[in-house]
């Protein structure tokens, strides 16, 4: 399993990401084999296939996670899918509103993680204090 965080060019959503948290990144994917799952926009929480993913512009990291934990964030994903996407959910997440599931939170509890995380760039920051990518 892996991670991705997205620092490349921006869209306006992107940028006011990026301002408000303070961080390059504004937005995460999870990497299955072939499939990659995060909170989008449109559709809310989902799975969408790995080939239809342009890596250009994302820095991938392998997460440091047992199979055991690869199955789990595969059966959150499942049990949260459809879930709608919070918009505004950058600023409602660097508020700490623990409701707004956002790409960062839901890729933070994929990869084991029950503390708040407010952005993208928050999220790479913990898993890097926590010895998982």
């Amino acid at each position: 399993m892996k991670i991705a965080f997205y620092k490349g060019s921006p869209t306006i959503r992107d940028q006011i990401i990026r301002l408000v948290t303070g961080f390059p990144y504004s937005r995460c994917v999870i990497l299955f084999d072939d499939m990659y799952a995060s909170a989008f926009p449109r559709e809310g929480v989902t799975f969408k296939e790995t080939d239809k993913l342009d890596l250009s512009g994302w820095d991938v990291y392998e997460l440091i996670v047992s199979s055991v934990q690869v199955m789990g964030a595969q059966a959150m994903f499942n049990i949260y899918e459809g879930h709608p996407y919070p918009h505004g959910g950058a600023i409602l997440a660097w508020l700490s509103v623990d409701s707004a599931l956002t790409a960062s939170k839901i890729c933070g509890l994929a990869c084991g993680l029950t503390c708040s995380v407010r952005s993208p760039g928050h999220l790479f920051t913990i898993l890097q204090e926590n010895a998982l990518i």
